[in-house]
């Protein structure tokens, strides 16, 4: 919802919503596809508020690249692969191996052998340039990573 007066934007889905308790094991199966964190998809349980940054970044993301949505998998697996295609496999591979979390290697290994990080402003061309700037280029950069443990919190 956008208010005119006040000028602000609210975005709100309580469809899932739940109180948060710090090492309490959450159900993945939330959020809406295109804009699941990695740890939703890695089938880590054990999320927190970092959670929303990630899905703030992937909206921002999608404005300023005006590529909506940013990340637009086929399936939770086409998910986690469009996401790995920007941040690269071995991030991949350093977040389950922190998290011993274990993924199907037989669907993703072929998949997800060779990708490297992109940089961001890889996004950026003659019909965006001008909704992009250096600072939200860094803004995004730390909301959308990997690992949520390493991600800017809202604070």
């Amino acid at each position: 919802m956008f208010n005119t007066k006040e000028k602000r934007c609210y975005i709100l889905d309580w469809g899932l919503s739940d109180f948060y308790h710090p090492g309490q094991n959450y159900n993945v199966r939330v959020s809406s596809r295109f804009y699941k964190g990695p740890e939703l998809l890695a089938g880590n349980g054990f999320y927190s508020y970092s959670l929303d940054v990630w899905q703030a970044g992937c909206m921002m993301a999608g404005m300023i690249f005006n590529k909506e949505p940013f990340f637009k998998g086929e399936s939770n697996e086409d998910q986690l692969i469009k996401i790995i295609k920007l941040l690269g496999t071995q991030s991949l591979i350093d977040y389950c191996e922190k998290y011993r979390l274990s993924i199907d290697r037989a669907f993703y290994e072929p998949k997800i052998s060779n990708f490297t990080k992109k940089d961001l402003d890889k996004y950026v061309n003659q019909t965006n340039k001008h909704l992009v700037s250096d600072a939200g280029l860094d803004l995004l950069e730390q909301m959308l990573r990997m690992d949520h443990a390493d991600r800017i919190s809202a604070r």
